[in-house]
């Protein structure tokens, strides 16, 4: 039976917990008691949207995945931060939500490669496996990114339709009635390291003004400061991009 299921959601993010809970309570009373939601280790810093989890129970999956592994059917990583150990992903139905249209762009803020590079983005709910947002995809959803959206208002976009994917497969997903598709390439991988390094501006690099508002804009995300400069005096200077769309054309 669907209801002897035990489903364990392991989130960062405050506002698609409270979207999932939503959603579950809302249309899929039969299976919401199911499901259990933890955050993961060090996810309680107060940034934009890790705010509302504050009281889930923590999990460090890394060192917790043998109880895991024991007490649960099926793992949801619901923008958790933490990589799944070969272990658990090799034992147990291990799903990712990720806020990025696989194969492209995989890793790290899949939304600021997107503009940067002209990629396509969008949602993706796949199968775990041992590399990082890799493995056979159950659904994906594309979004287009406007020419006025920053990396804030792009991400919202595809959080927007990781619900949409998470309504439409739920319920197939936890009865087991799912199909698979394998990524038509294996894409790009991008690490901490490589957004990093975007972010460091370097005041000589020569860009036309299109790819200039593009890096700026993938960069500008609400309150964070992100994208920077070092000038002659060696103060940081952080940069930040506001684009407003005009009512009238």
């Amino acid at each position: 039976m669907v209801q002897q299921k035990k489903i364990l959601v392991i989130t960062d993010n405050g506002l698609l917990y409270n979207e999932v809970k939503h959603i579950l309570d809302a249309e899929f009373k039969e299976i919401a008691p199911c499901f259990t939601f933890k955050r993961s280790k060090n996810s309680s810093k107060k940034r934009l949207y890790t705010a509302g989890i504050e009281h889930l129970e923590e999990v460090n999956i890394k060192e917790d995945y043998a109880s895991v592994i024991h007490d649960f059917d099926i793992i949801i990583s619901l923008h958790c931060k933490q990589i799944f150990p070969s272990e658990l992903v090799n034992k147990k139905l291990c799903i990712n939500i990720h806020p990025g249209y696989n194969p492209y762009n995989r890793g790290w803020y899949p939304q600021v490669f997107a503009i940067i590079g002209g990629n396509r983005l969008g949602a993706t709910i796949h199968i775990m496996d041992e590399q990082v947002d890799h493995g056979a995809i159950i659904a994906r959803k594309e979004v287009t990114i406007k020419s006025y959206y920053t990396s804030k208002e792009a991400y919202e976009e595809v959080l927007k339709a990781e619900m949409d994917l998470f309504r439409e497969n739920i319920a197939q997903i936890v009865s087991g009635n799912f199909s698979i598709s394998n990524p038509e390439t294996e894409g790009e991988y991008h690490s901490i390291d490589d957004y990093n390094r975007l972010c460091q501006l370097n005041p000589d690099e020569k860009l036309t003004m299109g790819e200039a508002i593009d890096k700026l804009r993938a960069l500008s995300h609400g309150e964070y400061k992100n994208a920077y400069f070092i000038d002659k005096d060696g103060n940081k200077i952080y940069v930040k991009l506001e684009l407003t769309k005009s009512e009238t054309k």
